[in-house]
């Protein structure tokens, strides 16, 4: 996913949802979270050896290093031959959420078609940045992932960051970090029209869990499809999921969307 016909197609995809010229676009996907400045003089260490936190993406890693009492973040390539670049960590909690905001920079760039669900809200305000995005992709080989970029507390924004074996649990999550959004914009009046930003994301919330128990009831109409269609009383909840009871479960329309096209996983150096 570092590739750059990758970065087009995210770039395309913004420029879809914010108008915002190619070029501006383009700059945005290709920015990772807020970098210090870099240290003049890194030791001459491999940052492998005295890494405390890392995530991998593509060829790149980030890599949270504790070395004679001080932490830094290196973003270096898979190949310990690589040139790596160095900022110093306030301490070890600001640089693994550094880390892991690197990483949460990295999905929300994925093109929006390769991922299982998403939400993209500019903020209306003069500075027209993002108010909040979401997304949960699966990762070939590396599991499932949400990323989260919130900017509803108008702090600058923060990043989320998890990693799940359940597609369930990050839908959950996704429902559930937007619904805390919403609460915030109710409580707040950082934004115009706060209303609305936190209806949308309370929508989208709900036809996340929608969807999600959809597929989980598909499954099991599926599980239960041989003796649903012998007559043995199954029947009626076909009507208590709005479905026709005469005919039976449309079980295609029931059946879980497929996975996205998956992007690479990382390999580990």
């Amino acid at each position: 996913m570092t590739s750059d016909r990758s970065a087009k197609k995210a770039a395309r995809a913004r420029m879809t949802a914010t108008g915002e010229p190619y070029s501006t676009a383009r700059r945005a996907v290709q920015t990772g979270p807020g970098r210090p400045a870099p240290l003049a003089r890194p030791p001459a260490i491999d940052p492998r050896e005295h890494a405390v936190h890392s995530r991998h993406w593509g060829t790149r890693a980030c890599y949270l290093v504790h070395y004679q009492g001080r932490y830094s973040a290196w973003f270096t390539g898979a190949d310990p031959g690589d040139l790596s670049e160095a900022y110093g960590m306030d301490g070890e909690s600001a640089g693994r959420a550094f880390v892991d905001a690197w990483q949460a920079a990295n999905l929300l760039h994925i093109p929006w078609d390769e991922r299982t669900v998403t939400i993209f809200l500019l903020s209306p305000d003069t500075r027209n940045g993002i108010l909040y995005q979401a997304a949960v992709v699966n990762v070939e080989d590396g599991g499932i992932w949400l990323a989260c970029f919130d900017d509803t507390a108008n702090d600058g924004g923060t990043h989320a960051l998890g990693q799940f074996g359940d597609p369930a649990e990050a839908l959950e999550e996704f429902a559930a970090l937007a619904e805390r959004a919403a609460d915030r914009l109710d409580r707040s009046a950082t934004i115009g029209k706060p209303d609305l930003f936190a209806g949308v994301l309370r929508y989208r919330a709900a036809t996340v869990r929608a969807d999600a128990a959809r597929a989980a009831l598909g499954d099991a109409i599926r599980r239960h499809q041989p003796r649903a269609d012998s007559g043995d009383g199954l029947r009626p909840l076909w009507h208590e999921a709005g479905l026709p009871r005469e005919s039976g479960p449309p079980l295609k329309s029931l059946k879980s969307p497929k996975s996205p096209k998956s992007p690479k996983s990382p390999k580990s150096p």
